[in-house]
């Protein structure tokens, strides 16, 4: 069971009734009816438990929040764990940094930050990972730097360690105990301990949690502050996302209020989660939030543009192809499947989340789930899309 639990851990990593707020033109009914029956048909398979399911539409001039097998008090403000949906944080964070002229994505992270007399990276032995002196921002950005990922793959068993054969990151909470706040430099330095690398980079795809561990090192260093310190500095507090943190302590494992018990499926069994350390996935998957700030954040990186300018946000949601499970990939952005738009997924135990922006209805779409199926996730998935996919088109009957 141990041992499955942490492959689920590996495999996440890698990858409500309700009230219409102020549009009363959207079939609301409707998509109350595709949430109750996507609830019905999982609490089916999750023995009945209390899960839910949550959705938001954000546009210019009104807001929809939907929910079901949610309590109704809690409203848009329930609070969930958003995993990657991080990674739109912190590849705005570096593309804001390359647009006010202290970095360019196109350097190597072994020269020079701008303006400064250091480099990216520090130049010590913990990140001195393989082909160091290849590796533009850019491939950190869109996983093609070829970077291992401690969180998704264990270490190779032939490395000669205590570690050899696990996943680095369980391993550290099962030496330090489950309130150890990990730190960048010992993810990133057991890759370059051991010399671990996929590929040569920019010759293929790879996702990359520890990738983005990097970004996070190298937004620290130009900006002198904690990585959740700059982004509530340069994102949270003006967009008014009151709601949204990223936790940065081991101890800080429960979520705060509102929120509920979420549930996670594995093998038959059924867990009740209500404590999870993230400092593991700052930078990459640490987020905690509510459905109505992360459309909050969509809207404004991808519609209003408040954060980034329309040159580089056309950078950042054009993808390249991945030759597998991704399909296209741009920088920190998911494209697939196209025609629910542009925006990144987020899965932890056990939560799975669905962030899209989608240009032809001008509007964010929010779907978060209470519980993730292991016996079935991809389908989970599969039906999240179809719920954005659904929410879509009765927007668009709106607008024809």
């Amino acid at each position: 069971m141990k041992k499955l639990f942490i492959s689920l851990v590996v495999v996440l990593l890698c990858f409500g009734c309700s009230k219409s707020r102020k549009n009363s033109t959207v079939n609301s009914e409707a998509l109350q009816g595709v949430l109750n029956e996507k609830v019905a048909s999982y609490k089916a398979k999750m023995q009945n438990k209390d899960i839910g399911i949550g959705l938001y539409i954000k546009s210019e001039m009104s807001d929809i929040y939907l929910s079901s097998g949610l309590p109704q008090g809690y409203k848009e403000n329930i609070r969930f764990r958003g995993a990657s949906t991080t990674k739109t944080f912190t590849a705005a964070a570096i593309l804001r940094l390359h647009e006010q002229g202290k970095l360019n994505i196109d350097d190597k992270i072994t020269a020079n930050i701008h303006s400064a007399n250091q480099p990216y990276l520090p130049n010590s032995a913990d990140y001195n990972v393989p082909y160091k002196d290849e590796i533009t921002i850019r491939q950190l950005l869109n996983h093609r730097a070829g970077v291992f990922d401690v969180t998704n793959t264990a270490i190779p068993d032939t490395v000669d360690a205590p570690y050899a054969g696990q996943n680095y990151t369980q391993y550290l909470k099962m030496v330090n105990g489950d309130a150890y706040t990990f730190n960048f430099t010992e993810l990133i330095g057991v890759v370059a301990k051991h010399g671990l690398s996929y590929f040569k980079p920019g010759t293929a795809f790879h996702y990359s949690n520890t990738g983005y561990n990097m970004l996070g090192v190298i937004i620290e260093r130009i900006s002198g502050k904690p990585l959740h310190q700059y982004f509530e500095d340069e994102f949270l507090k003006p967009l008014n996302m009151q709601h949204t943190y990223f936790p940065h302590m081991g101890t800080d494992r429960e979520l705060p209020q509102p929120s509920v018990t979420s549930w996670l499926k594995i093998e038959s069994e059924l867990i009740p989660l209500t404590l999870d350390n993230v400092t593991s996935a700052a930078s990459e998957g640490n987020i905690v939030t509510t459905p109505k700030d992360l459309s909050t954040w969509a809207y404004n990186l991808y519609a209003a543009k408040k954060v980034l300018g329309e040159q580089t946000l056309q950078d950042m949601v054009t993808g390249l192809p991945t030759f597998e499970e991704h399909v296209s990939y741009g920088l920190g952005c998911e494209l697939n499947p196209a025609d629910i738009g542009y925006g990144h997924n987020g899965a932890r135990p056990a939560y799975l989340t669905l962030m899209r922006y989608h240009p032809d209805t001008r509007r964010t779409y929010v779907v978060f789930t209470t519980f993730f199926n292991f016996d079935g996730f991809e389908q989970q998935a599969r039906d999240m899309e179809e719920v954005i996919r659904r929410a879509i088109n009765e927007v668009a009957k709106t607008q024809s």
